[in-house]
């Protein structure tokens, strides 16, 4: 009787997982947004080329540096500029396929520069 009973609760345990598993790809992996992250530190994009896919949520994270910076598309489908800031982060999704060609404003000169390709 109680190895009924386990068999049973197995089973209902297995399709209440089903109910709330997620999505699955045609591969059979989980579905799960694309992200890409960007370090900024003192004069200097971690990644200064980087290709993704459309609607990528790319991220800028500061991290161990003292200046300030911000991140400018300098030319590209889609312009964007975040505040200048010291720490935190700053998010965008890249929609539109094409080259963005970034910059920091402040240090373009000292070569604070990267390119996103985003594809199709």
């Amino acid at each position: 009787m109680a190895r009924a009973l386990t068999a049973a609760a197995v089973t209902a345990l297995a399709a209440a997982a089903m109910l709330v598993a997620p999505a699955s790809g045609a591969d059979g992996s989980a579905a799960k947004a694309r992200s890409a992250s960007v370090i900024v530190t003192d004069d200097l994009f971690i990644k200064d080329r980087l290709t993704v896919k459309a609607g990528t949520k790319v991220t800028w994270r500061w991290q161990g540096g003292f200046l300030p910076h911000n991140v400018t598309v300098k030319s590209g489908p889609k312009k964007f500029h975040s505040r200048t800031q010291t720490s935190g982060s700053f998010a965008r999704v890249l929609s539109a396929p094409g080259v963005y060609r970034i910059e920091c404003t402040i240090h373009a000169v000292n070569g604070m520069k990267m390119t996103i390709v985003v594809k199709r």
